[in-house]
């Protein structure tokens, strides 16, 4: 996916402005997780709960973590290609969000305050003692660290392909460029620097999603007449919500979505972490609605910007790129960086992330057991 992403902002790599914005970025995201180094230095204990989390942190840097590359690849291509059926996507998956926040978040800090939670596995392990639980615990912690190495992995690859697209390095180069930055700052920075990192991200997100909006909506009301013909010439059914068949159909979409979302926010360490660390039971809780509020609003609006792009832009080959190719048609560098930013902001939230999850794994688990 990310490959397309890098097709679309290859030109950029002349662009001294947009370099500049992007190296913005890096600077801030570094300076972010040396003051979370600072702030670590005060913490005593090892367990998640001495993080002291509040609301904000937990529910950005969640929604960070959370919001990977599909967000500004597969949303935007899924509402070009498709249309404004692919809006029942989010819709479902807030329903399985919603059931999910309602039952667990909350439990799950008041369960690993009790029992100094450092990791996911403590969750599972509780309070059992004894050789077997050591054991069952370690291979938890191994299979966490397995199955994490391999969605890190597909992670580094897109951080290669974008910026090998984006600046004009070669693939070894860029995978050492970008998987180099990720290390240095989770370095740095550890579980405090990867909250703080991942919740500056988010706000990129936010700046970076209004922005798109604004601009695609800008250049369509252009030449409002050629915009509502691709529109129309995508199909009668492109703006209904409901083209995908009949009612039964559209139930067992958003009945089958929304269980994934429900699994989704149990099965992922690198989640389920900031809601270890809540200072409390009722701040993680509290978080609920800046989760699903980022997730909701980033997702909806990039496909809405998809559906946006169809008429904008009929012609793109690739609509996976459209987010970069449309801003590098149409607007001038520091535009363009923003966006560049904001897209590897993205893919940097959830690999840092998920480095942080495997080295907490491996040494609690694994190492210590």
């Amino acid at each position: 996916i990310v490959r397309r992403i890098a097709d679309g902002v290859g030109m950029l790599s002349m662009v001294p402005a947009s370099g500049a914005v992007f190296a913005a970025t890096i600077v801030a995201t570094f300076m972010v997780t040396f003051l979370a180094r600072k702030h670590a230095a005060g913490i005593d204990g090892q367990s998640l709960a001495s993080q002291r989390l509040n609301r904000w942190l937990i529910g950005l840097s969640a929604g960070a973590t959370a919001n990977s590359g599909f967000i500004v690849t597969a949303a935007v291509g899924l509402g070009y290609q498709y249309g404004a059926q692919w809006l029942l996507l989010p819709l479902a998956w807030l329903v399985g969000d919603t059931l999910f926040w309602a039952v667990f978040p909350g439990r799950i800090n008041a369960f690993g305050q009790r029992v100094g939670a450092r990791t996911l596995t403590d969750l599972i392990a509780g309070t059992e003692e004894g050789k077997t639980a050591r054991l069952i615990a370690m291979l938890v912690g191994l299979i966490v660290v397995i199955c994490l190495t391999g969605y890190t992995a597909s992670q580094w690859m897109a951080g290669q392909k974008f910026v090998n697209g984006a600046f004009g390095f070669s693939p070894a180069v860029s995978l050492a460029l970008f998987a180099g930055v990720i290390i240095a700052y989770t370095a740095i920075g550890g579980f405090r620097g990867s909250i703080y990192a991942d919740s500056m991200m988010a706000v990129i997100r936010i700046f970076g999603t209004a922005i798109a909006l604004w601009a695609v909506v800008h250049v369509a009301r252009k030449d409002w007449l050629a915009f509502r013909a691709s529109l129309d010439a995508a199909g009668p059914g492109f703006l209904d919500i409901f083209a995908m068949g009949k009612p039964l159909v559209i139930a067992g979409f958003i009945g089958g979505y929304a269980t994934a979302s429900f699994g989704f926010g149990l099965g992922q360490p690198q989640i389920v972490s900031r809601y270890l660390a809540g200072r409390n039971q009722e701040e993680t809780q509290a978080a609920w609605w800046i989760y699903i509020g980022f997730v909701q609003l980033t997702w909806i609006a990039m496909t809405v910007f998809g559906i946006v792009l169809r008429g904008v832009m009929p012609g793109i080959s690739d609509p996976e790129a459209g987010l970069s190719v449309f801003f590098a048609s149409n607007f001038g560098a520091i535009l363009t960086g923003i966006i560049v930013a904001d897209i590897f902001s993205t893919i940097a939230a959830t690999s840092n992330s998920l480095l942080v999850a495997m080295a907490q794994s491996l040494k609690f688990d694994v190492i210590e057991r």
